[in-house]
């Protein structure tokens, strides 16, 4: 069963007069705890461009089915996953309001695993590329490197290409790498760096064009030239975000977490 949270949390417009130079602020009500969850959002109020973070916390038992933000023409505002219940988005110039569902928790791919806590930011991905036969294995380790070419057998999984019986084991893998112009093949045991696995999921998605962007963080510099258009793609595309906010730590090696959030955030750019 599906539980929509009564009422919605909605920025209101406040009056102001006519020929005002200030930017409007939009103080925002939030409804009272509700059956199977809440939603609370801060700051409590914001103006145009201000990041607002919502956080949704279901009941036991129960979790977030889908969690919407609508500016007053009902377009919709694009939210980010922060993890851990966290989600922002960018305040624009009107009312908004935010509406979640909850249904009954299912079991999950993460019962199976004894080294991912379900509260940690990456769960929901792990939970996901599991789910999607993408990753695998009797224990995730999320926080150890993972190498070239079990990136280039998930790619090549998630692409519909038979990745068994090849020996070396990622033979085939590393072959439709190679065919598909994902990778050059080299160094199939060496680990993958963020800006490496950044440039193979812009390839497998048909090299699109950028804006090649990427002066809002502060290590933009620290790119290879050959990954500055892939970086900036899955910036765009909400794929890759900044270790601390402000930095991509584009060197360093990409941990099994860190891989499976932006495999699923790849997936969902890829079905949109």
């Amino acid at each position: 069963s599906t539980f929509e949270l009564s009422g919605t949390v909605t920025y209101v417009e406040p009056s102001y007069s006519s020929g005002s130079s200030y930017d409007p602020t939009y103080s925002v009500s939030t409804p009272s705890k509700t059956e199977h969850g809440t939603v609370t959002v801060s700051p409590k109020s914001a103006s145009k461009g201000d990041t607002v973070t919502v956080t949704v916390k279901p009941d036991s038992g129960y979790v977030l089915e889908t969690l919407t933000v609508t500016d007053k023409n009902g377009n919709t505002v694009k939210l980010a996953n922060k993890g851990n219940g966290k989600y922002t988005f960018t305040m624009p110039g009107s009312q908004i309001t935010i509406k979640a569902t909850f249904k009954a928790a299912e079991s999950s791919a993460l019962d199976n695993f004894t080294d991912v806590n379900s509260n940690a930011w990456y769960a929901d991905a792990v939970e996901f590329v599991i789910d999607e036969g993408l990753m695998t294995g009797t224990s995730f380790a999320p926080d150890t490197s993972m190498s070239r070419a079990m990136v280039w057998t998930v790619l090549a999984a998630y692409n519909g290409a038979n990745t068994s019986g090849g020996n070396p084991w990622y033979a085939p893998s590393q072959q439709w790498a190679m065919i598909n112009g994902v990778s050059d093949g080299s160094a199939p045991n060496g680990s993958i760096t963020r800006e490496q696995l950044a440039v193979m999921l812009w390839r497998a998605a048909g090299s699109p064009s950028t804006s090649k962007n990427l002066t809002g963080y502060a290590d933009a510099n620290a790119v290879s030239d050959w990954a500055v258009e892939a970086l900036a793609w899955a910036v765009d595309n909400g794929i890759i975000s900044g270790m601390s906010g402000s930095t991509l730590a584009p060197q360093n090696t990409a941990t099994r977490a860190q891989v499976a959030v932006m495999l699923m955030q790849f997936v969902e750019c890829m079905d949109a």
